[in-house]
């Protein structure tokens, strides 16, 4: 493993795409991208990973990451995805290392509905990332009102509660202390400085101010949430959500009753 590797651990519509080019602009930390989701894509047609063919996978991802943009510092890192971590820890047990040993960022995003809203438009307009290269029809069409289902946006905000829990637990078990960030912290111009900064602490690596962050994400639409949703939000974050669910499969997600609650 590359030394001075670290993980951005996220869930899909956190932020990770801004947060990447934030990083990246500075030319201070390789280049941080996602490279996991062949890992996914695998898992979903039903391929048998050997040992080997895990550690051959990552130790690409590696070599890839290092090799796109060298770091003066020697730190290079990448997103992953809860999807993504099945693979990742058995990689670990592979080769001995323990995940406390490395960096972790994880990145959070407070509003949970607007992120259900957030992935619903996402698969909906096929458009995952709106950048300043787009065109003024891609634009258009992401910021256009669709109509979404309470189905549909009960079981994305549970999925966006479950993640986050399960990715304390992941932190807890391996006695992690992650850099913890918000969303909500940082997409103000005005925070991009201090954000990057505190992640440039974390990782220990010295800088000298101004960091010159850059950004070629634009801000995609949300849209409001529905007032008779919101009770059932807050019972979410009172009462968390009980499970009967195994192997990341929102198909079999048991829907909580919380009438009674």
């Amino acid at each position: 493993m590359i030394p001075n590797f670290f993980f951005i651990a996220t869930q899909r519509r956190s932020g990770a795409h801004l947060l990447m080019s934030l990083l990246n602009s500075t030319k201070k930390v390789g280049y941080v991208a996602e490279h996991l989701y062949p890992a996914q894509d695998a898992r979903a047609n039903g391929e048998n990973w050997t040992d080997k063919k895990v550690v051959d996978f990552f130790e690409n991802v590696y070599e890839t990451v290092n090799k796109k943009n060298p770091s003066p510092t020697k730190h290079c890192g990448t997103k992953i995805d809860i999807l993504d971590l099945f693979i990742l820890e058995r990689y670990f047990d592979l080769i001995q290392i323990a995940p406390q040993s490395l960096k972790w960022i994880w990145l959070c995003r407070r509003d949970k509905p607007k992120q259900a809203i957030s992935y619903i438009r996402a698969t909906r307009t096929g458009i995952y990332r709106l950048g300043t290269d787009s065109s003024p029809e891609t634009i258009a069409r992401a910021y256009a009102e669709i109509n979404i289902e309470s189905n549909d946006l009960y079981r994305e905000t549970a999925w966006s509660f479950l993640v986050e829990d399960t990715w304390r637990q992941f932190f807890n078990q391996n006695e992690i202390t992650p850099h913890q960030i918000y969303y909500e912290d940082f997409i103000e111009e005005s925070r991009w400085e201090s954000i990057v900064a505190g992640i440039f602490d974390f990782l220990g690596i010295l800088y000298s101010l101004p960091l010159a962050a850059e950004n070629d994400c634009l801000k995609q639409s949300t849209q409001k949430i529905p007032e008779s949703y919101k009770d059932l939000i807050r019972r979410f974050e009172k009462y968390g959500i009980p499970l009967k669910y195994t192997n990341f499969d929102i198909d079999d997600m048991y829907e909580p009753n919380l009438e009674n609650r």
